[in-house]
């Protein structure tokens, strides 16, 4: 997604960093396993084992080697002091109550420092989705309920690769928001943490295609939130995945651009709103429309009575919000050998 901040590359710098703790641990504190991460502000966060919750580490400038902990609320639980080379960290956490732990690590790969909880995740029901016979459910990750998929009951064949799919996804975005938290934390902003939400918009299963979107929203201290739509659509019988793109001729690959034959026939008509002309439109949408035929219109999802068009607006502009269904006969003419193949995979019943 255009504007999705990549949290994990504010957070997790690579060794070439100029203070010789950045980067990401694995090790243990005491006898429990460690996960480990400082950046190149010498701003830090770390976890044991599997738990979802952990710790920020904000450093103490007059000390190189030192820094202060805070749990998730704020309060200030421990100092630890670390020592490190470019292989190993070494050093001890001494706790509020003045009890001490050994902490010892090795540098891991960047972006690993969530690796280890995000498998431990068994995603939980949130509720069934009955679809034209099929049943799924709405999954999420538990503690978390604003992070969202949908995971198909009882998987056959393909859908097994489906559910892999869609939990990859939704781990992906998992992984942001732990990282976006740990930095805001990181930086003393425990009031507005920031973070993720990844909700479901839109499902159709038609035959063997299942097209879902999703809509994200997520602020991670930058001077706006970042908000988009997630699309995945699949042919269930084989766990392919169908990018829309590809269902449309090479010319509309990056989109369809104002001036091709397929913006005249489907998306002019839907920014001018049924008018003739852009002057003919209340003011009040003329700069939708205007940003509309500066940009190029990207399908959405497909569903029984065509596929549908929208745009990736900015957040100013997200009020405007245009998203249209283009029918099938109208697409005939538009669309790939695959998308041919493809629409036709959504007339025919799965066997179940």
């Amino acid at each position: 997604m255009r504007r999705r901040l990549l949290a994990a590359a504010l957070l997790a710098a690579g060794s070439a960093c100029a203070q010789d703790c950045a980067g990401t641990w694995d090790g243990t504190l005491g006898g429990t396993p460690l996960m480990l991460q400082f950046n190149w502000d010498r701003l830090g966060s770390y976890y044991l084992g599997t738990a979802m919750s952990g710790a920020v580490l904000r450093p103490r400038q007059v000390d190189p080697q030192a820094w202060d902990e805070y749990d998730p609320q704020g309060h200030h639980t421990a100092t630890l002091r670390l020592a490190c080379s470019d292989a190993a960290a070494r050093g001890e956490r001494t706790g509020a109550q003045g009890e001490r732990a050994a902490l010892q690590a090795r540098r891991a790969e960047d972006n690993s420092y969530n690796a280890r909880r995000l498998a431990a995740v068994e995603l939980v029901a949130q509720r069934a989705l009955p679809e034209n016979g099929r049943v799924l459910e709405v999954v999420a990750v538990p503690g978390f309920a604003q992070l969202s998929t949908v995971r198909i009951r009882q998987p056959r064949g393909g859908e097994a690769a489906v559910n892999a799919r869609l939990r990859s996804a939704l781990l992906q975005q998992l992984d942001n928001h732990l990282q976006c938290q740990a930095l805001l934390r990181a930086q003393g902003r425990f009031d507005r943490p920031g973070g993720d939400r990844l909700t479901l918009q839109r499902l159709e299963w038609h035959g063997s295609i299942l097209s879902l979107q999703f809509w994200l929203h997520g602020e991670c201290g930058g001077p706006e939130p970042y908000a988009g739509a997630q699309q995945f659509t699949f042919d269930t019988a084989s766990g392919e995945e169908l990018p829309l793109p590809r269902w449309l001729l090479p010319d509309y690959f990056q989109g369809v651009a104002a001036g091709t034959p397929l913006h005249a026939a489907v998306v002019l008509p839907q920014i001018l709103r049924g008018r003739k002309a852009l002057e003919d439109l209340p003011e009040a949408k003329r700069a939708c429309a205007e940003f509309e035929l500066a940009e190029k219109a990207v399908p959405l999802a497909v569903e029984e009575r065509g596929m549908v068009f929208g745009f990736h607006y900015s957040t100013a502009l997200a009020s405007c919000g245009l998203a249209f269904v283009a029918p099938w006969p109208q697409l005939q003419e538009f669309l790939s050998d695959d998308g041919r193949r493809w629409r036709e995979a959504m007339r025919t019943a799965p066997q179940r």
